[in-house]
């Protein structure tokens, strides 16, 4: 779904640089025909704008249904990208309109405003893309292009627009650049997202299929690889805050703690019950509202013979959980135990 969006972005671009090049050389070329000069010029920057709005329509459709939860710090690095985006947009902005004030870029060596716009906007962005890390946020990046690709249509549906401007032209062709510029590098952050994840779910899954087969040495060596991958792709939101509270209520995804269960598990079945139970309390350490890691502490507890601990997780996970079926079973349980031993 989300290919087919971007292939269509460079369609609607290569559609209106193709069909812009034309009216404007035929226009050229035919200076004294009206139909070149107004008829056809019309027509295409109708055209040409509702390509862009039905672009827009698309891919604001694609983002909503794909869209995942942003951590406090991904959000935070997106901001320095957002704001390199509207520095490099007001370069056409300023080019086109400052020409009322003196700043002229089209006709004269380029102002010091433009370069103080272009290297603070290139700057900002980099800096955030170097802390982003999460799969999603290549979405705000490519929606520059998509409204850049909007507004280089502008001035071709609304002629009375483009009379306001320096060069209806260079204020086109500007956006169009900065959209194309755009749009690959939201294709390079997710092709580099997606090869981190691929290569996350390809170590998980040597990891299921050794622990499935009980070669849990062999698993256990699996989970610690993946445990040192996740490490890299989530550690912005599993330390942006001390627990899911302080990050306003959002938690960490469930992909960081699986390998960290599955190495847990691979310990307590070959006997290293001390080791996995420390894991648990790791985890509970980072997010301690994670009512699974709960529940699988208790049945370590309940291995090691500490009732009274492996009851108090249990009813933790049910009050963080109260659909946890397993973990009412097990607190009844333990809680029958500890009965009959105080009989």
């Amino acid at each position: 779904m989300q290919k087919g969006v971007i292939r269509l972005s460079f369609t609607v671009i290569f559609f209106i640089t193709i069909i812009g090049y034309v009216s404007r050389t035929m226009a050229r070329t035919y200076p004294s025909s009206e139909l070149w000069n107004n008829e056809f010029v019309s027509i295409v920057g109708f055209f040409a704008f509702a390509a862009s709005v039905f672009l827009l329509m698309k891919a604001s459709r694609v983002g909503r249904s794909t869209r995942e939860p942003m951590s406090p710090a991904e959000a935070s690095r997106m901001q320095y990208v957002s704001l390199g985006g509207f520095l490099l947009w007001l370069v056409p902005f300023v080019g086109s309109f400052g020409y009322y004030f003196g700043i002229v870029f089209q006709t004269s060596n380029m102002h010091w405003i433009f370069y103080v716009f272009v290297g603070g906007g290139m700057l900002s962005i980099l800096y955030g893309l170097s802390g982003s890390k999460e799969k999603s946020s290549f979405y705000k990046i490519f929606m520059f292009g998509v409204y850049g690709i909007l507004m280089a249509t502008i001035p071709m549906a609304l002629p009375a627009f483009g009379d306001l401007l320096a060069s209806s032209f260079w204020w086109s062709a500007t956006f169009i650049l900065l959209s194309v510029g755009f749009i690959f590098m939201a294709v390079m952050v997710r092709q580099m997202r997606a090869d981190q994840y691929a290569q996350l779910d390809a170590v998980l899954g040597r990891a299921d299929k050794a622990f499935a087969s009980r070669r849990f040495d062999e698993a256990q060596k699996f989970y610690s690889e993946a445990i040192t991958l996740t490490h890299t792709l989530y550690s912005d939101q599993v330390f942006s805050g001390r627990n899911p509270r302080d990050r306003g209520g959002s938690s960490i995804p469930t992909e960081y703690f699986r390998p960290w269960i599955g190495k847990a598990k691979c310990l307590a079945l070959t006997g290293k019950l001390r080791k996995a139970l420390a894991i648990y309390e790791l985890m509970l350490e980072v997010d301690p509202d994670n009512p699974t890691v709960w529940f699988d502490r208790g049945r370590i507890l309940v291995a090691e013979k500490r009732y009274a601990e492996a009851y108090i997780s249990f009813d933790r996970a049910i009050k963080l959980e109260p659909r946890l079926e397993e973990a009412k079973q097990a607190r009844s349980d333990v809680l029958d135990v500890i009965r009959k031993m105080a009989v």
